[in-house]
């Protein structure tokens, strides 16, 4: 049973508002009149905006003193228009949907240009256009008895059309606005309509960067133990061509002036941003339906040529049961699955692009969180390789990092300047040249060079921790004491501990986890954006029982939505409280040799659900987490540990009774 549809009404802070354009006779205000009756009324505002002039004009004259005013008077009136829609969507937290018109343009005149204003571009998030053939929109005009319209020619509404697709098609990649043009018979104009406005409604840039996560989960082998994946950019890195470029020059019109509408996507102000790959995906779903789109696909994926050497590299990987490989692009993955396929890689999973019914479209924030998911849920150490700049950020993320150099003259010519700044930041690669004639980027001692089949996959893998504490600070002076303090016992020190724990939370385990924004209600009455932990929701602090759950809970008065377990022993946590959980949130008073902790890891570890796990503590005795301390001995297999602590102390003296910091939190240091 698929989850209820949970529909979104603010982009960021900005209530969404999906505009509905098309010429006079193309169907707008019957569209209009089914979405009503199809879309739920708690979630969609609705109007057109004419009525909406209407109202405007109410005390003044209505519509017909509208229709006689000047232009700039008109301008007035329509901006009032349009923050009053966005003011209902705003203060109802409902999405809007508005039909309008784009320019009037009687036949004979020169064309008057769009009639839409900075008003207009700020409110739109999302544009529908209606393109319905001129000879329909005639034989309709001429039909309707209801009201008196002019009779142009066909070709005249063609020129009107073609115009208003163009302007709006402008004007959308300048104001961020995702846009598309619909055409078909009325019924897959709906169908179409509906399926665009509900994928709108329920998308956003945490959506997607959600279902390409969940997309990553369910494309990885189940049963295999991988140690290190590699993971694959494809255009210019997996092979020498560009599978946009191939696709593109198959079914472009010569007679146009834009040859690939795509470059003119990444070339607009979008630039290489979440609305940029969306309206990506919108080009392909509109220029072509599921069916061809996957056959043009499949016709270029057989002009597509991998390198030997990756074909060579890739086979050896297929036999090593510890190693795996991922295709992970910003480009197609229908046509990729092909490549693969003709290429014998069917084992090879793809998270890449597609068309709007992909769910999801891989921007270069996402293929970072999809190597840092594979690191941290999965514990894998990982290898990445790419070319452009839109692979550094997976590159800076990756255990190793390969940049793969293509013929000078057809390689990303920014890409040299970036990537010298992200060595500069901290970045540390290697460059692969393929084919291996092609001159170096930048030289040898900056990105050294290596070949594919000199890289030897090291099976002898570590624990990997990351440590942070903050034993010198003052802050942390200042908490500690009351826990030192041999006066504090019960309540008192249950507080101090919840401090402490409120404290951790805040200043580390955010910042180890990362935070994410979303829109809150500011006092003045908009909407403005809060942060809170990311994936806040899907993140599960355990309190081991009993030294650990008075910090446990002031992690939980940080993290509000996150889920709360008390354990005793490790088999109390069970796969379903893993279930759905990206990360788990360890807290105790003290790790001392580290066994009790080393215990709960590995058992969680062993339930072979994908999360993060990050360690919360109080003190840490030093030896616990040294290269050949108590806790990293005890660990077992290889993976990743997040580790924040009040303080490390090298005292290895464990408390009893009166010193036992679980006996003082509840004062039962009186029991044998």
């Amino acid at each position: 049973m698929a989850p209820p549809t949970q529909y979104l009404p603010l982009l960021g802070t900005k209530p969404k508002l999906i505009a509905i354009f098309g010429l006079p006779g193309s169907g707008k205000t019957h569209l209009l009149r089914h979405l009503q009756h199809t879309l739920p009324l708690k979630h969609f505002a609705f109007c057109e905006g004419s009525e909406v002039i209407a109202e405007v004009m109410a005390s003044s004259g209505g519509l017909p003193a509208f229709l006689s005013m000047d232009n700039a008077n008109k301008r007035i009136v329509r901006d009032t228009a349009i923050r009053n829609i966005v003011e209902t969507c705003t203060s109802s937290e409902r999405i809007g949907i508005m039909t309008g018109h784009c320019m009037f343009w009687d036949e004979g005149e020169e064309c008057p240009g769009s009639i839409l204003g900075n008003a207009d571009w700020a409110a739109f998030t999302h544009i529908l256009y209606l393109k319905v053939d001129p000879a329909t929109i005639r034989a309709r005009t001429l039909a309707d008895q209801s009201r008196t319209r002019p009779d142009p020619s066909k070709e005249h509404l063609q020129l009107w059309q073609d115009d208003e697709m163009r302007d709006l098609r402008m004007n959308s990649m300048q104001h961020d606005i995702l846009y598309s043009s619909i055409s078909g018979e009325p019924e897959e104009i709906q169908h179409t309509v509906k399926t665009f406005i509900t994928d709108f409604a329920e998308h956003d840039e945490q959506v997607n960067m959600s279902r390409a996560l969940q997309h990553l989960d369910s494309s990885l082998p189940p049963g295999r133990s991988i140690e290190t994946m590699m993971v694959l950019d494809g255009d210019k890195t997996l092979t020498a061509s560009d599978t946009g470029d191939i696709l593109w020059d198959m079914v472009k019109d010569p007679k146009l002036a834009v040859t690939d509408p795509i470059k003119q996507i990444f070339d607009s102000p979008m630039k290489y941003s979440y609305t940029a790959f969306r309206q990506a995906a919108l080009m392909h779903s509109e220029r072509h339906d599921s069916i061809l789109f996957d056959m043009l696909c499949e016709d270029a994926a057989s002009k597509v040529v991998i390198h030997p050497e990756f074909l060579a590299f890739l086979s050896q990987v297929k036999k090593d049961k510890q190693v795996g490989a991922i295709l992970l692009t910003c480009g197609l993955t229908p046509l990729w699955r092909h490549v693969l396929n003709k290429a014998g890689l069917h084992d090879v999973p793809v998270v890449g692009s597609g068309q709007i019914s992909n769910d999801f479209v891989v921007t270069p924030e996402v293929k970072t969180a999809v190597v840092h998911r594979l690191q941290h849920a999965y514990h894998m150490n990982v290898w990445a390789s790419g070319d452009s700049p839109l692979d550094l950020g997976m590159l800076s993320q990756a255990d190793r990092a390969f940049v793969v150099v293509g013929d000078q003259r057809t390689r990303s010519k920014s890409m040299e300047s970036r990537l010298l700044s992200s060595i500069q930041q901290g970045l540390k690669a290697q460059q692969i040249l393929l084919p291996p004639t092609s001159t170096l980027r930048l030289d040898s001692t900056t990105l050294p060079p290596i070949q594919l089949q000199d890289l030897v996959f090291d099976d002898a893998r570590k624990w990997i921790f990351e440590i942070s504490h903050a034993t010198d600070k003052p802050s942390a002076q200042l908490l500690m004491t009351a826990t030192r303090d041999a006066s504090f016992a019960g309540p008192a020190l249950r507080h101090a501990h919840h401090q402490i724990g409120r404290y951790l939370a805040l200043e580390y385990v955010s910042e180890k986890i990362g935070l994410t924004s979303y829109p809150i209600r500011h006092v003045q009455g908009n909407f403005t954006t809060g942060q809170r932990l990311l994936d806040e929701d899907k993140t599960l602090i355990i309190a081991l029982m009993r030294g650990g759950e008075p910090m446990a809970l002031g992690v939980s008065e940080a993290f509000p939505l996150a889920a709360f377990h008390h354990s005793y022993q490790p088999e109390d946590v069970q796969e379903k409280n893993l279930k759905g959980m990206r990360t788990v949130v360890l807290v105790d008073s003290v790790i001392n040799n580290g066994k009790s902790m080393a215990e709960y890891i590995n058992h969680i570890r062993g339930l072979d659900v994908p999360v993060r796990i990050v360690v919360v503590a109080g003190v840490v005795q030093e030896q616990a987490v040294q290269e050949n301390g108590g806790l990293r001995k005890q660990l077992e297999r290889h993976g990743r540990l997040d580790l924040v602590a009040l303080r490390m102390s090298s005292n290895k003296y464990t408390g009893k009774k009166q010193t036992d910091t679980g006996d003082r939190l509840f004062n039962t240091t009186y029991l044998d």
